[in-house]
């Protein structure tokens, strides 16, 4: 398979996915609908139903600055979760065209980017992280470029590496902090003058120090280390999901490394080309639990295992990859993508079916109420590692506005934030519904949305002394409102 071969099978793959993600309205990504009510608030900032006025602040001293801003130029056009479909695919196949490009700069075969397609779908990207998914290319990038300017230094490349380093800190912060510390023994084994090696590094040092880190807010929350090289176990599953909690993904998972492997030489003898790879294994494994109010953190160097390799290990001979063993490999690997491919592809029908009971659910909910959601059943069964459904009532407020129980704008880094002074919902609550207290938290919301296979009315509203109307069922969703907003209600539909 020549370049040009490798040209057809990289836009065959990418137009494929695009229209796979411009068919199915539901992704399996656990933050999106968050992401999707920043975007709507944003777009709808005038609109009383979403009180951004009166509630929240705009934030542009943020790590956030690409993915955001570029969905909300596009949502007027689009729509909003269209916008966001559209900066995923821009992630995954900006991925796969910087992997491409880190190859050529290690002198490996370019056909191993195609693997980059279903590595760019695993921990981030069912999580829903989608700022850091549209900055991992741009960390890749970096790498790339660390190693052309370490082999032959000029004021150019030190230029556009600079430029790069600073973007890549402006689309998320996290990601430019394993950029950083992958390029810096990429750096420090250069040819340039030591007091050379670093200075691309200045400028990003000035952007984080004047911009970013004013805006960041205080901590909330103590660091939870939680280190065990245990962790390791997920990593194959972590690459391709959300790591060992269902056997396929496991088993495509090794296969995908299996595969890298295969195409790959022998580890190179340099510390610098090696230290990448170690960086990230011993991040995967080493990394806080939760990190300066960040948590699932460690689960996103999965991102770079690929990156990595390339990286310490050296190229495959041209007799190899030549022979009938390097073209059977190789044609494995292809096959392997295409057949996750068609996997995806089936797997995302089914969730979109699993998932359309919400949205005639929301349909009939007015606009404008403060919500708060109790998930019991959190899990998709299409995808049955993934809690795709615990922020999924968020969809509601993109389209329909009013407040949630829990939100990203209760983050101080977010580009949606609630005002100094504005508290509303009480953070982590989402991840267990079994903590929830009518008597303390019904006068605060109006609707209270509940996914559960069977009625939990009696169980949540039993005790608290004021009566419930069951207002909406679809499926495994329920909504529940206080009787008297009912009639609040009914009153003002049959005054119009």
């Amino acid at each position: 398979m020549r370049w040009s071969n490798f040209n057809v099978a990289f836009v065959a793959l990418s137009a494929a996915l695009g229209l796979c993600l411009a068919w199915f309205r539901d992704l399996p990504m656990v933050d999106l609908p968050q992401h999707a009510s920043q975007i709507g608030t944003w777009l709808h900032w005038h609109d009383p139903a979403f009180r951004a006025a009166e509630l929240l602040e705009l934030n542009f001293r943020t790590p956030y600055l690409l993915a955001y801003p570029l969905a909300r130029l596009l949502a007027p056009v689009v729509g909003v979760v269209p916008a966001l479909h559209f900066v995923i695919w821009l992630a995954i196949v900006g991925n796969v065209a910087a992997l491409a490009y880190l190859a050529q700069q290690t002198g490996h075969d370019r056909r191993l980017a195609l693997l980059g397609f279903p590595a760019a779908v695993g921990y981030s990207f069912y999580f829903g992280f989608v700022s850091f998914l549209l900055a991992t290319p741009l960390a890749v990038t970096c790498m790339a470029l660390s190693i052309a300017y370490a082999e032959a230094p000029s004021v150019r490349r030190g230029a556009l590496l600079s430029a790069l380093f600073c973007l890549t800190l402006t689309s998320h912060g996290f990601a430019f902090t394993i950029a950083v510390a992958c390029c810096l023994p990429l750096l420090w084994a250069g040819r340039a003058r030591p007091v050379y090696r670093f200075v691309p590094l200045l400028a990003p040092g000035l952007v984080a120090w004047l911009w970013i880190a004013p805006g960041a807010g205080e901590r909330l929350s103590n660091d939870i280390w939680g280190i065990e090289w245990l962790r390791l176990l997920d990593l194959p599953a972590s690459i391709i999901g959300l790591g060992a909690r269902h056997w396929l993904v496991v088993l495509v998972g090794a296969c995908l490394l299996l595969s890298a492997l295969s195409l790959l030489g022998r580890p190179r003898r340099s510390l610098g080309r090696l230290m990448p790879l170690v960086l990230v294994v011993c991040g995967f494994a080493l990394f806080p639990a939760r990190f300066h109010d960040v948590g699932f953190l460690s689960g996103r160097f999965a991102g770079f295992v690929l990156p990595a390799l390339l990286i310490a290990f050296s190229p495959r001979s041209a007799a190899l990859s030549e022979s009938r063993w390097g073209s059977l490999t190789f044609g494995l690997s292809l096959a392997f993508v295409c057949g996750w491919c068609c996997w995806f592809v089936a797997r995302l029908a089914s969730f979109n079916r699993e998932a359309a009971p919400f949205h005639e659910f929301a349909s009939a909910i007015p606009s404008g109420l403060r919500m708060r959601s109790i998930i019991f059943d959190r899990d998709s069964r299409a995808f049955p590692d993934v809690p795709a459904f615990l922020h999924y009532s968020a969809y509601y407020q993109a389209e329909k506005g009013g407040t949630q129980g829990y939100s990203f704008a209760l983050n101080e880094v977010s580009v949606v934030r609630y005002r100094p002074g504005v508290t509303i919902g009480v953070p982590g609550a989402e991840w267990s519904p079994e903590s929830f207290d009518a008597r303390a938290e019904l006068p605060s919301y109006d609707y209270f949305v509940v996914r559960s296979e069977r009625d939990r009315g009696s169980e949540l509203f039993g005790n608290v002394g004021e009566p419930m109307v069951l207002a909406a069922h679809v499926g495994s969703w329920w909504g529940y409102r206080r009787e008297g907003f009912a009639r609040a209600d009914s009153r003002r539909a049959g005054a119009q």
